[in-house]
């Protein structure tokens, strides 16, 4: 039984790290929509592989968002990347005055402490329908720090943000665990 612990923990350890978030029917209200994906590891708090696209609506352009604000922008003080929100940007540039941004805040206002990304993965509503959901907003940066947005600006009315399995690293623990348990069930059953 010893060595079934042990595996788990090399299994989970040695697949630890980030998931893969889709968008999925994130709709601006006045018009538009954002499709895309970017990968987060709550292990170093790091997101990477931002790809993520917007439509022209509601009297924004549409952009394409490669970056991430104080990460891979390190003069951007815009939102601070973590589990519960994130500031995705169009360029790398030091001055981000006037260019598109676009925020994601993953859990809502208030209620019990925020969870937002995890290594579990699932689905975080992000529809902006309540306070105790998450929400969207894409807008113009003030300043080229990104500090905080300005006109014109859009939120979203409708949306998700999930993971297309568990993590595999969790499938794989959940598996040895479950053989485990059967090898010793057989083993005290001939005993």
């Amino acid at each position: 039984m010893r060595s079934v612990l042990i595996l788990i923990s090399l299994s989970l350890t040695a697949s630890a790290g980030p998931l893969l978030w889709t968008l999925e029917g994130v709709t601006f209200a006045g018009g538009g929509t954002a499709s895309g994906s970017f990968d987060y590891n709550a292990d170093t708090n790091l997101f990477s592989n931002v790809d993520i696209t917007t439509t022209t609506g509601g009297g924004v352009t549409g952009a394409t968002y490669l970056f991430t604000c104080g990460q891979d922008v390190p003069a951007c003080t815009g939102v601070t990347p973590n589990s519960t929100e994130a500031l995705f940007l169009t360029t790398n540039a030091a001055n981000q005055s006037g260019l598109t941004a676009i925020g994601f805040f993953f859990t809502g206002i208030g209620g019990a402490p925020p969870q937002g990304l995890t290594d579990l993965g699932g689905t975080i509503d992000i529809s902006n329908s309540s306070f105790s959901v998450g929400a969207v907003q894409e807008a113009l940066c003030v300043d080229s720090a990104c500090s905080q947005p300005t006109s014109p600006s859009r939120v979203d009315d409708a949306g998700t943000v999930a993971t297309p399995e568990p993590s595999s690293a969790l499938l794989v623990g959940i598996t040895v665990l479950l053989l485990g348990f059967a090898l010793k069930r057989s083993t005290h059953s001939r005993l």
